[in-house]
């Protein structure tokens, strides 16, 4: 029990700050007054902050995960057992879903896409500006709505337990 305790102690935080995160790109690239590569530094700058917030959340998820409220999974079809007799484990498939995409989509806004758009908008002007733009305000924006729709996911799951 005290280790599912410190678990949540670290997850909770650290989930809080991804989401956190997500919102801040948001933020950055729809807020008109900022120059492109002004917005692609200041996404590119949380991008080692990410990988840490990522090795935190994959290790308590992870754990978590094995040791529910229900009943200890020690193995895949324990899982997915979860998955057909309760709510709770359909929605922590869902979220696992959401979860897993925007793990996916994080560091590629933050290692590829922003460094990219930022040193096009150093270079040169026009339409690879536009388009890398582009690309940058909408992987942002489906970012944002992978972990919001993590949170609808979790919410199921906190009423699944009450």
């Amino acid at each position: 029990m005290d280790l599912l305790l410190i678990s949540l102690i670290i997850h909770v935080p650290a989930i809080s700050i991804w989401i956190g995160l997500a919102l801040w790109d948001t933020f950055v690239m729809v807020t008109p007054s900022i120059e492109q590569q002004e917005k692609a530094r200041l996404i590119g700058k949380t991008a080692f902050l990410t990988l840490l917030l990522l090795a935190l959340i994959l290790v308590t998820g992870i754990y978590q995960t094995i040791e529910n409220p229900f009943r200890s999974i020690e193995s895949y079809n324990d899982l997915s057992n979860l998955r057909k007799d309760t709510d709770y484990g359909m929605a922590l498939f869902v979220k696992h879903i959401f979860v897993i995409l925007t793990f996916v989509l994080s560091p590629i806004i933050r290692f590829y896409l922003a460094p990219r758009a930022g040193k096009v908008a150093m270079s040169s002007g026009g339409a690879a500006v536009a388009a890398d733009t582009k690309l940058l305000t909408m992987a942002t924006l489906v970012n944002f709505a992978l972990c919001m729709a993590a949170l609808v996911a979790t919410s199921r799951m906190t009423f699944e337990l009450h």
